[in-house]
């Protein structure tokens, strides 16, 4: 595993402003880039502002929102406190998620074949 590296290369070249918008068919992976975005305020005089938006339009799922933003402008910005639990409320159920595809994947599960339109006998 490289640790994200092209991401966290990403993320600390980018320019403060700079929006990242993952739409991947699973949110298992959140966890991972949430904590990878979080280290840029620890290396940095930026930090990630993190939305974690529902897809309402007729799918289900989660998308993940990063905007890069300096650190002073972060201190203006207003937090709202249902907002940040429900976001860490997500951020665990996605880590509880992923551990239990790993585990399955451990213990041999495999997806099944894609089915082909029409080919019922």
């Amino acid at each position: 595993r490289n640790n994200y590296e092209f991401f966290r290369q990403l993320f600390a070249e980018a320019a403060n402003g700079s929006l990242f918008f993952f739409a991947e068919t699973t949110h298992r992976l959140w966890p991972d880039f949430i904590d990878l975005a979080r280290t840029i305020g620890s290396t940095s005089s930026s930090c990630m502002r993190i939305a974690i938006p529902h897809i309402r339009c007729g799918k289900n799922g989660h998308q993940l929102a990063l905007l890069k933003d300096s650190v002073d402008a972060m201190t203006s910005y207003a937090h709202d406190e249902d907002d940040d639990q429900l976001q860490q409320k997500l951020y665990e159920r996605f880590q509880t998620d992923n551990t239990a595809h790993l585990s399955r994947l451990d213990r041999g599960w495999k997806r099944d074949e894609r089915k082909v339109r029409g080919a019922k006998e």
